[in-house]
Formats: structure tokens, sequence, C-alpha cells
């Protein structure tokens, strides 16, 4: 039977974890590192802005001003808008697209009161 050593069983090889900001996907990546791996990390996240998420409607109070849905300035995003940019991520558009953040909020984030 052949042995070895448990503790670096992937040492050599190379590991490439999507998601390791934070939670499991972070506690996967170490626990790979503590066996031997390489291990690269690429995070490619969606920064979200005011959305028109079911939580988001019945938890705020709305200033209907908000509620258009043209322009891009002090508006609430459609849930479709955010999920067309995370399609271009997630998707063949996206392959060569690595460790980025998109804010997605109609320029929210650099004209906020």
């Amino acid at each position: 039977m052949p042995t070895y050593d448990a503790a670096r069983i992937l040492q050599g090889k190379v590991a490439l974890v999507t998601g390791a900001g934070r939670g499991l996907g972070r506690a996967f990546a170490e626990r790979l590192a503590s066996l031997g791996a390489d291990v690269d990390i690429m995070v490619n996240c969606i920064a979200p802005g005011d959305t028109r998420t079911g939580r988001f409607m019945g938890t705020r109070a709305l200033d209907q001003n908000r509620m258009v849905e043209t322009g891009t300035l002090d508006r609430i995003a459609t849930v479709d808008e955010v999920a067309r940019v995370v399609e271009v991520f997630a998707g063949p558009l996206g392959a060569f697209v690595s460790g980025q953040v998109l804010r997605v909020d109609g320029g929210g984030q650099c004209c906020a009161e």
C-alpha cells in the first residue's frame, strides 16, 4: 500500500479557487493551501446599488421619484439590469476578466449625497 504525507498531499498541485474572498470559498482555499497546494484566487464581484428586489422594496421607505426606469442617476435599478451584468461576467464574454469589482449602480457611488 502506498504511503503519503496527508499533510502535504497536494504538494506541487495548483488550485484555482473563485469566490474565495469570504465564507466557504475562503475556508476551502485555506484548506487546500494547508494541504500543500499553490492556491490562486480569482474573484469577480458585482457591487450593485439600490435594486428592486423584494427585500429591498419591503424594507425601505421608497421615494417614488426614484422608481423611474430611464436615466442613470438617482433611481433604483431593476433586477434585470443587474442580472445582465452578472451574465456578462459569468458567461463567455467574461472569460478573460478576473479580479474585478464592477459597480452596477447607475453612477450612484460617485454621486452619493
